[in-house]
């Protein structure tokens, strides 16, 4: 071996340990900053957990939505959020009871089959006592979500969350609505003057049964002809209303439709209805059958012409004879 290399490794193991030791040094550093990065993720991993939990109560608290959870062990039911449910919970005979007789079987059938695990999502509907502190029942409208909750390992649920929704005041709407659509549908449909509404593109809605009668409809529900016949094809609406640029059309005149045998003298009204916006949404269609007034009036004329005749050669003789 050469002086020179011998002097060399003398070198090299006189600095190994130091050599070793920087290692050592440097990889317990680098343990430290990658543990430092674990540890600050899994507190910002617990921090963003806490303020998602935070936020996700809060967003409870101010909406409406009651929050139940069903522990499928005990069949007991516990309030999770909302004012709705009572503190202490119910046992799911009591929360049965609390549903309208009508609507139980329904329920019983939805959450069985989340309990089984035949289904992990339900959404039904059922009227609820809201009355806790009396024998009277006050019933009211609950549109429910559940979600069956599970654990690794388990092919069943362990509990069923659900949410619940009070749609009361929103199906009492509905009924007064319904009612005073009722009482305006039997104003329209009992009129004397034919009546019928169109869409904005002209296409049939609803025709009264006056409006039936003078068209010749097929039935009381519906006619094949005017359904599939735009109100902005037929005439005098073709040449007298613009579909860009809708204004009120009144006329009176003879109204032939060979297609559905109609030879009659109709007056007629188009009216187009506005939204808020100022936007056509509707066409509201009156017709009045004119014809028998018409002959009335022209049978009218004639003996008036007649009379008028009799008197004209009565005033004639009355001359001659002076």
């Amino acid at each position: 071996m050469q002086p020179l290399s011998i002097v060399s490794h003398l070198l090299l193991l006189q600095f190994l340990p130091a050599v070793l030791l920087t290692l050592l040094v440097l990889t317990a550093l680098g343990i430290v900053v990658i543990n430092c990065m674990i540890v600050r993720r899994k507190r910002k991993g617990m921090h963003d957990a806490v303020s998602v939990h935070e936020m996700m109560e809060r967003a409870l608290k101010i909406s409406d939505n009651n929050v139940i959870l069903y522990d499928v062990a005990t069949r007991f039911t516990s309030k999770l959020s909302g004012r709705m449910f009572p503190e202490q919970g119910l046992g799911v005979d009591e929360f049965l009871k609390r549903v309208h007789p009508d609507d139980r079987h329904k329920i019983i059938e939805d959450i069985t089959s989340l309990r089984n695990g035949e289904k992990q999502t339900a959404e039904f509907d059922y009227r609820w006592d809201f009355n806790f502190g009396g024998s009277t029942p006050h019933w009211g409208y609950l549109h429910n979500t559940s979600v069956a909750e599970y654990v690794a390992g388990n092919p069943v649920p362990v509990s069923v969350i659900s949410t619940l929704v009070n749609e009361t005041k929103l199906h009492q709407q509905q009924e007064q609505e319904e009612a005073l659509s009722g009482r305006y549908k039997q104003i329209f449909e009992n009129s004397i003057i034919g009546l019928s509404f169109y869409s904005a593109d002209g296409w049939l809605l609803d025709a009264n049964k006056e409006m039936r009668r003078i068209c010749n409809f097929d039935s009381d529900e519906s006619d094949a002809f005017f359904s599939n016949t735009n109100l902005f094809d037929v005439f005098p609406f073709n040449e007298v209303l613009d579909k860009n640029h809708i204004e009120p059309y009144w006329g009176c005149s003879q109204s032939v439709i060979p297609e559905r045998g109609i030879h009659e003298f109709l007056e007629i009204r188009v009216r187009p209805v506005y939204n808020e916006n100022g936007e056509v949404t509707y066409l509201s269609v009156a017709a009045r059958d004119v014809t028998e007034e018409r002959e009335l009036y022209l049978q009218q004329r004639l003996n008036d012409q007649q009379i008028q005749q009799a008197n004209d050669k009565i005033h004639m003789i009355k001359v001659h004879k002076i």
